[in-house]
């Protein structure tokens, strides 16, 4: 059973939030009364449901494709772009970069938060939103290249080192 935009069992689709996660099936809930169809969605951690006519929004995508992660790696291994000092600039910047759910925002918004990292102008924050970048680039990788996450960690952690090796 598919939608509009041909999701169906087993495909595989990122939610700007959630990551990565696999259809496993449509199911019908009540939720406050009404009826409606879901898609069941499993990503590594936990399960939820998609409307299935609400599945075309902009904070999900299908998985991308090995193309896209060779040019996303590309955009990682640039100088990083200076990020806002202000911290509620940055913030915009990164709930931006966020809820484009793009493959290539989120490369970006990886390279310039490690780029502040290496300048030592990361707070603990910035940090758990690196680190959370990082894992759902990750995760998604290791679906596309049909690779472990160990070996998708080192192509990442290397595409880092190369942008910032320009500011070292």
């Amino acid at each position: 059973m598919s939608n509009k935009d041909g999701y169906k069992k087993g495909d595989w689709i990122v939610h700007a939030y959630y990551g990565v996660g696999q259809i496993r099936g449509v199911d019908r809930k009540a939720i406050e009364g009404v009826k409606k169809r879901y898609f069941r969605v499993k990503t590594k951690s936990m399960t939820y449901w998609l409307p299935v006519d609400n599945s075309d929004v902009e904070h999900i995508r299908p998985v991308a494709s090995k193309n896209l992660f060779t040019r996303s790696l590309k955009i990682i291994q640039k100088k990083p772009h200076k990020m806002a000092n202000d911290y509620r600039s940055r913030e915009k910047q990164i709930s931006e970069a966020f809820a484009a759910c793009s493959l290539k925002s989120l490369a970006a918004l990886i390279r310039d938060l490690y780029g502040r990292r290496v300048y030592g102008k990361i707070n603990a924050r910035d940090g758990e939103i690196l680190e959370r970048a990082k894992h759902l680039f990750i995760n998604e990788y290791v679906i596309v290249a049909d690779t472990d996450p160990e070996e998708a960690k080192s192509i990442l952690e290397n595409a880092l080192v190369q942008s910032v090796s320009s500011i070292k």
